[in-house]
């Protein structure tokens, strides 16, 4: 299978590259400082990466953690502005056959009060996911979003309560690609 992997440079990215390369599948790394640079066209870069890779599989891990001081800006473009560049250019895109895999967040509906536009983010990207339902109905585009807790990852900055490894929720993101039938939800607990 060829896979696109978008956030592949860290954490769960980087995992999921490592995994499907041991498991023979052809991979292109997509690193968040690469859809940064054309922040200003984010939807045309991204639809664009996917014409030429012609995945069979897409996952994204593009996140950042984001707190009440960031930028608003900086953390809805992350963590939810390559996720609608992906789905929008499905929109355009129906005859296409496809496995998307997203990452949310369990902050989706448990917020932390130091972290608001995080789980605001994830909870938009939530509402993208379960909007999907009509538009891909009796289409060959499955989109899967995965709502793990808090991975051991750089993003958390060794911040307590930390559960998951990355290596572990990777495979799942791959295990979910040979399961998922239209839209398919799971919540990792820890």
């Amino acid at each position: 299978m060829k896979a696109l992997v978008f956030g592949a440079a860290g954490g769960v990215g980087r995992e999921l590259c490592r995994l499907l390369i041991e498991q023979g599948h052809t991979v292109k790394k997509i690193t968040r400082n690469e859809l940064d640079s054309t922040a200003q066209d984010l939807e045309a870069h991204t639809s664009a990466l996917i014409v030429t890779g012609n995945p069979d599989w897409i996952f994204n891990c593009v996140g950042v953690l984001g707190t009440n001081q960031d930028s608003y800006r900086a953390v809805f473009d992350a963590n939810f502005g390559t996720n609608w560049a992906i789905v929008r250019h499905y929109t355009q895109h129906l005859d296409s056959k496809v496995q998307i895999v997203l990452m949310g967040s369990t902050t989706h509906n448990q917020p932390r009060k130091n972290l608001m536009l995080y789980a605001a983010s994830k909870s938009a990207l939530h509402n993208l996911w379960q909007s999907t339902e009509d538009m891909f109905a009796n289409t060959d585009i499955n989109i899967g979003l995965v709502h793990p807790p808090r991975i051991n990852t750089a993003m958390i900055n060794g911040r307590p309560g930390a559960s998951l490894e990355p290596s572990y929720v990777a495979q799942v993101m791959i295990d979910l690609t040979n399961t998922m039938k239209s839209r398919t939800l799971l919540e990792l607990g820890t």
